[in-house]
């Protein structure tokens, strides 16, 4: 059955496998199962496994490093932001005291 199954997969198909190697390859799979939402693998594993979806579906992610890097910028900046405002409002309430002490005088 599997040795069917993997005639018709296109990278398997195109190679013209003989039986005798197809059979070889078949008996060397090893089936598991894999719960949604796990990772097969992650970018930087050595690649030491062919994995095939025989039901069910698969979707890749690639993060992108600098995204990181830009989410990392907007929050320093906006720290620094917050961190000017309150300066701000701690200077206006400063000079706000001032001129009420200047308008008693």
């Amino acid at each position: 059955m599997l040795c069917k199954y993997f005639q018709e997969v296109k990278c398997f198909k195109d190679l013209d496998i003989r039986k005798n190697d197809m059979l070889r390859i078949v008996h060397s799979i090893e089936c598991i199962y894999v719960p949604k939402q796990e990772f097969l693998f992650r970018v930087g594993d050595r690649g030491q496994t062919f994995f095939v979806c025989l039901s069910g579906k698969c979707q890749l992610f690639i993060v992108n490093p600098e995204l990181n890097a830009l989410k990392n910028q907007r929050n320093a900046i906006r720290a620094s932001l917050e961190d000017a405002n309150d300066e701000l409002e701690e200077l206006k309430a400063q000079k706000l005291d001032t001129l009420q002490v200047n308008m008693r005088i």
